[in-house]
């Protein structure tokens, strides 16, 4: 006879919208090809598994199912971990991924001792119980993850520029429901409430993922801030400039600085051109050739950003080609240079001011 009960469907309702968002995950991954998407689609695809381990187990009463329940939060905080932190520094925190190996290792060590594993009846429903030490990992495990996702989000929300305030909040809404509102709501003594605790973690992840599904621009908050691109020609003219964000540069003074330094690499020093230039502000990549050159400003440097700035120069010189070539160029002709911006830096906030 199976054992149907409130946590039983819980389980399933909860762990099938954790599928829902790691399908997303992997949708939005493909589509928008943002590759640590995927690292956290495969981080929620383990938590709806989990989960849904965890409900088969109560309803089969099986205690293997609750024990691969337990066993899958490793993989579920590793995988969140890495994604997180790509999506976050564009790289993997070696420091973080310690603790998630050392309390994973004591949890599997532990979690496959005997008679640990009990069937009782709690708050009027029976389940399959965890009595040993193993589950004080497992808590860590999920402890671990939902406060990085609620210090992402947070994180996002409060660096988020004001065109992407409203959806960068229902973002961190998301964080908040995974993190503090299921930590207070599980605190109650009912299986209503536990059900309804269990239910916001699930939309919480949802609503992230949603968010980032709908504006990809959240990923890209934190990596870099990227201030203004700037065109000239070889005589120091300024041909086209865009901002994203208001910073402190002064453009005559980088225009004229450029010049003579790109002059003195290729005359005194024939080492060739120069593709990056740290301020004290930030990070000056540039992109070049014998007519034009332009500079991207950001606070850092970033593989995205060169690949991005390297097919806009490439289309920028094939469009513009005469115009650049012509000593009585009219500069207006360069305003549709705002489409071959949005074209390869979709994934930044759109200012409609380009000055």
């Amino acid at each position: 006879m199976l054992n149907w009960n409130l946590p039983v469907i819980t389980d399933f309702i909860t762990g099938f919208i954790f599928l829902i968002a790691s399908f997303l995950n992997f949708f939005t991954a493909k589509t928008k090809e943002v590759k640590p998407l995927y690292y956290l689609g495969l981080g929620w695809f383990f938590m709806g598994c989990v989960v849904l381990s965890e409900g088969f187990s109560y309803l089969f009463l099986n205690i293997p199912l609750a024990r691969l329940s337990c066993i899958l939060t490793f993989p579920t905080t590793l995988f969140s971990v890495i994604g997180i932190d790509q999506i976050i520094k564009e790289k993997v925190d070696g420091i973080k991924l310690i603790p998630v190996f050392m309390i994973g290792g004591l949890l599997l060590y532990t979690i496959f001792e005997e008679n640990i594993f009990v069937i009782l009846v709690e708050k009027g429903s029976t389940t399959v119980f965890n009595s040993s030490i193993s589950l004080i990992f497992v808590l860590l495990m999920l402890s671990f993850t939902i406060v990085l996702y609620l210090f992402w989000t947070m994180k996002t929300f409060l660096k988020s520029p004001k065109i992407l305030k409203k959806t960068s909040f229902l973002f961190f809404l998301g964080g908040l429901m995974m993190g503090p509102i299921w930590l207070i709501l599980s605190l109650f003594n009912s299986n209503i409430m536990q059900m309804i605790a269990y239910l916001c973690l699930a939309i919480g992840a949802l609503l992230t993922v949603a968010t980032i599904t709908k504006e990809p621009k959240l990923l890209y908050i934190l990596p870099f801030t990227v201030y203004r691109m700037i065109i000239y020609d070889e005589n120091g003219l300024l041909l086209y400039s865009y901002q994203w964000i208001k910073s402190n540069f002064d453009l005559n003074l980088i225009t004229g600085f450029l010049t003579a330094l790109q002059s003195f690499s290729d005359e005194a020093l024939k080492k060739g051109k120069i593709s990056e230039i740290i301020l004290e502000e930030g990070v000056l990549i540039l992109e070049q050739s014998h007519s034009i050159i332009i500079g991207l400003l950001t606070s850092k440097t970033s593989k995205l950003l060169r690949t991005s700035l390297d097919k806009f120069f490439m289309e920028f010189q094939a469009k513009y080609k005469n115009i650049i070539e012509d000593e009585s160029r009219d500069l207006l002709e360069f305003e549709s240079a705002i489409e071959l911006i949005k074209k390869y830096f979709s994934y930044l906030p759109f200012n409609d001011s380009k000055n």
